[in-house]
Order: structure tokens, then C-alpha cells, then sequence
């Protein structure tokens, strides 16, 4: 029986991708036995037709130059050859991964959000954990279990801001180690903007702060 096509691998836009699908021998020594030639994976090409739309994307190159990266551990009692299906495809959307999205439309930003606000942890919540997965096997087998861990280790985190007001970037955090810290950044009106620049600015709050997590501290 195959598995389900795996995810867009490589389609960007219209351009073709590729997506592949596997199966395996249900009795993989009657089929070695049989010399069964039967092909065990399948490739077709896709296109990625539908781009989801970001909401309130202003006309700028950049709104969220900074990052937040993670650190990914996939956990697993089953091997690929015994469940392919129920194996994480080598290429997977940021939100197959996290198992959840910012918004409704699939964007990553919402203005004014913070760009990795979907995995937003405090200093009680250093990861985050998917629900225990499990493929579906025979009543009278102990399903096998396999977590996804997701551990931010570092924060960078840039506003999607409306940048005809920008804002200076962050200050250095408050503190030298530990998750108590906390980092500002300000802007200024300028008299000389236009009146309607000059009037989107003033509902705009001239200065941020949000804390930052850093490294425990040696005691």
C-alpha cells in the first residue's frame, strides 16, 4: 500500500517540484524469497499552485530582518522501512513541523506581531513538545511512539513594523546571563514628514521593550 505523497519538496510559485511516495513488502522475506521487483518508491512533479497571502504586507523589501532559531529533535521507535508513512518527510512546511500557524491564511506575519510569536516561550518554557504520534498497527501490537521536542535557543526578534516610522534597533539586554533581562529600542518624529505620515506616526508607540532569555548563569 503506498503512502501519501509527501509534502511540496522544492516547488516554488509555478515552477514544478517534485513529491515522492513509498511503500514497502508486507512480508519483506516472502518477497526476497520471490525475488519481487516491484518499485517501492514513486516520484511525480508538482506545481505549487495556491501562495498563501500575507496579511497587511506593506510595500517594503524587509519587515523582519532578525530571527530565532530552534533546535529540532525528532524522536522515533519505528524505522523509515517499517512505516514510511508515518515518517517526517525530509522536507516539510515550518508549520507541518510546529504543527501550527500564525494565522488562518498561513501567513507567517501579522503586522505589528513579533515574527516568531507562534512559539513564543517564557523563561518557565524553554521547549515546546508535539503530542505523541504513533502510526497505526494491529490491535494486539504496542503502538510505537515517536515526539517532536522544539527548543528555541536563540532570540532575535524584529516587529513587523510599518517602517515609513522606523525604529532604532534593540539595546543590548538589560543583563549578562540568566531570563530576567530586557531590551529597548525607541524612534522619533521628525516634524518635517507629511501631514499624513505625521498623523500615522503619532498612533504609533515611540518605544518597545520585550524581554530577552540568555544563557543560565554560572553560579
Amino acid at each position: 500500500m503506498w503512502s501519501e505523497w509527501s509534502s511540496y519538496m522544492n516547488a516554488i510559485c509555478h515552477r514544478p517540484g517534485t513529491q515522492i511516495r513509498t511503500r514497502t513488502y508486507a512480508d519483506k522475506r516472502a518477497a526476497m524469497a520471490a525475488h519481487c521487483t516491484e518499485h517501492l518508491e514513486q516520484q511525480q512533479q508538482c506545481t505549487l499552485e495556491y501562495i498563501p497571502k500575507a496579511v497587511h504586507r506593506p510595500p517594503y523589501p524587509c519587515c523582519a530582518c532578525d530571527e530565532a532559531k530552534f533546535q529540532f529533535t525528532f524522536q522515533g521507535l519505528w524505522p523509515k522501512q517499517s512505516y514510511p508513512k508515518d515518517w517526517s518527510p525530509e522536507h516539510l512546511h515550518w508549520f507541518d513541523i510546529i504543527g501550527a500557524v500564525h494565522n488562518e491564511e498561513y501567513s507567517l506575519l501579522n503586522y505589528s506581531d513579533i515574527a516568531s510569536d507562534g512559539l513564543k516561550q517564557g523563561p518557565k518554557r524553554p521547549e515546546n513538545s508535539r503530542k505523541p504520534i504513533a502510526p497505526i498497527v494491529s490491535s494486539n501490537q504496542p503502538p510505537p511512539f515517536a515526539k517532536l521536542n522544539i527548543k528555541r535557543i536563540m532570540v532575535q526578534d524584529v516587529a513587523y513594523n510599518d517602517l515609513s516610522c522606523p525604529m532604532a534597533t534593540w539595546s543590548e539586554c538589560s543583563v549578562t546571563c540568566g531570563r530576567n533581562g530586557i531590551r529597548r529600542r525607541t524612534r522619533t518624529l521628525l516634524s518635517n514628514h507629511r501631514a499624513v505620515d505625521q498623523h500615522r506616526c503619532q498612533s504609533l508607540p515611540l518605544e518597545e521593550t520585550q524581554p530577552c532569555y540568555l544563557n543560565l548563569c554560572r553560579m
